[in-house]
Order: C-alpha cells, then sequence, then structure tokens
C-alpha cells in the first residue's frame, strides 16, 4: 500500500506513461462537474485551461515523464472544443424552450381565436334569426295594417255612400 490506502501501482511513480486523451478528458470533465464556479455554476474555459496545465505540470514533476507540447495543446483544443459544442448545445437548449414557450402561447391565441369566431359565428346565427323573425312580423304588420287602410277606406266609402243618400 501506498499513500491513503491506494495500492502503489495506481499512484504516480517515476516514468509512468504519459496519460491518454480519454484519461484527461474524463479528468477535464471530473473537475468541471465536481467543481462550481465562483460567477457561474460551473467553471468556465479559463479555469479548465488552468487546471489542466498544472495537471500536466504535476504529472511531469512527479513522473518526470516529458509530455510533448503538441499533446498538451492538442487536449486543450479538444477541450476548447468541447467547450464550445457544450455552449452551443446550452443555446440550442435554451431557444428550443424559448420556441416551445412561443408556440404554446401561440396555440393559446390560436385557441382564444377560435372560440371568438364561434362565438361570433353564433352570434350572427342569432341575430340571423332573430332579424328574420322581425321581417316575418313586419310582413304580418304590413298585411293588417293594409287590411286595416282597406277597411277604413270601405268604411268611409261607406259613410260618404250613406251620407250621399241622405241628402
Amino acid at each position: 500500500m501506498s499513500s491513503k490506502g491506494v495500492p502503489a501501482s495506481e499512484c504516480l511513480q517515476k516514468n509512468c506513461p504519459v496519460p491518454s486523451n480519454v484519461l484527461v478528458k474524463d479528468f477535464a470533465r471530473w473537475y468541471c462537474k465536481s467543481r462550481s464556479g465562483r460567477l457561474a455554476p460551473k467553471p468556465n474555459l479559463k479555469s479548465v485551461k488552468n487546471i489542466l496545465k498544472k495537471f500536466f505540470a504535476g504529472f511531469q514533476r512527479i513522473t518526470e515523464t516529458e509530455i510533448s507540447d503538441e499533446l498538451t495543446s492538442h487536449n486543450l483544443r479538444l477541450i476548447i472544443e468541447l467547450e464550445q459544442w457544450k455552449s452551443a448545445t446550452s443555446q440550442a437548449e435554451t431557444l428550443n424552450r424559448e420556441l416551445e414557450a412561443s408556440l404554446e402561447a401561440a396555440q393559446s391565441d390560436a385557441n382564444a381565436i377560435q372560440q371568438e369566431n364561434e362565438r361570433i359565428k353564433e352570434a350572427c346565427r342569432q341575430n340571423s334569426l332573430a332579424a328574420n323573425c322581425f321581417r316575418a312580423k313586419t310582413a304580418r304588420l304590413e298585411a293588417v295594417v293594409k287590411e286595416i287602410f282597406s277597411a277604413l277606406e270601405s268604411a268611409k266609402a261607406k259613410i260618404l255612400s250613406n251620407l250621399g243618400h241622405v241628402h
């Protein structure tokens, strides 16, 4: 056993092989998930780059294994690409949520418009029925008025006729 209960075979030692890209990415992911930033929920890209630089420097110091600048810069580029992808994904998810909210609002508006349209149609139908009813009543009233005028004319003629016979 070595330090803190970890077997010596799993501890960093002189001449350890250079960590694989997968190990470095896993370390960077672990770092991002296990920390919280001061200004944001997760560490920013600069913090991740700095911790990777410290990781490589510490690895070189303890193992005395030379890590090429190419490998270091390659891993940093991969981390940057990963962060850019995460950022783009996050922005896309935000836009998707905004679009979903807009779609729900538009659907709600469309439903309200449809209900208003149905209400207006019903009001028009009711108005049309009322207008037809008034037309029918008006026609009956006109017929009654004509009958009354006709009766009055007939009564007037009889009265005049009776007055002409009286004189």
